[in-house]
């Protein structure tokens, strides 16, 4: 629960949502929805809080949303799910699972992340 609270107190210094991808475009290389990820201050946050409680990031989705015609900036591109397992303490077969959803917005100028969904599972 603690990683939770830390969490939620990371969240709630860092609510506004921050595109930052600006810089790379500055440099002239292209940003990705996951390099933006990756470069954003909320989600390191994130990852650190629950790597500092003994999770291991497994995997990384990427969801984007397929529209028929190119739609123009800004819209929603999609989302990003991180998903962080550790071993339950004295259950050889337990795995905990922490789900991490950031929605992903493309604007004019990069990528934005209005909203972060943090999601426990008790997983056998």
């Amino acid at each position: 629960m603690k990683t939770f609270r830390n969490i939620a107190a990371a969240l709630f210094f860092f609510a506004a949502p921050i595109a930052l991808s600006a810089p790379a475009h500055a440099k002239g290389c292209h940003m990705t929805a996951q390099n933006a990820a990756d470069a954003n201050h909320r989600l390191q946050l994130i990852e650190k809080s629950l790597i500092d409680e003994g999770f291991a990031l497994a995997d990384v989705q990427e969801q984007p949303v397929y529209y028929f015609a190119a739609p123009q900036a800004p819209y929603a591109w999609g989302h990003l799910v991180y998903t962080f397992v550790r071993p339950v303490p004295g259950h050889f077969n337990m795995i905990r699972r922490v789900e991490v959803s950031a929605e992903v917005q493309s604007l004019a100028d990069g990528y934005s992340f209005p909203q972060i969904t943090i999601r426990e599972i008790l997983s056998q």
